[in-house]
């Protein structure tokens, strides 16, 4: 595998499951949020458990999902929307 594709794919992967805490209450408001979007952005402080949260809910919603890790280099929102 190329460097590219490496980093392409580090992108755009469901990171692999592990040991969490279920957060129910979490997971029905994006459940719940599924009615009137079709999109959501999960923003938070590191550590917070962000990527697992929706891990888990990307694997057990039932529904097609894009994955995107937005990165620190990603900050400049023209060059973002400019690549889809």
């Amino acid at each position: 595998m190329r460097i590219e594709e490496h980093f392409i794919h580090d992108k755009i992967a469901i990171p692999a499951a592990g040991p969490r805490t279920s957060r129910p209450r979490l997971l029905k408001l994006l459940t719940d949020t599924l009615v009137s979007t079709n999109a959501t952005v999960v923003n938070g402080r590191a550590g917070t458990g962000k990527t697992a949260l929706v891990t888990d809910f990307a694997r057990h919603s039932g529904r097609a999902v894009a994955w995107y890790k937005v990165d620190a280099a990603d900050n400049d929102l023209r060059l973002f929307v400019s690549t889809w």
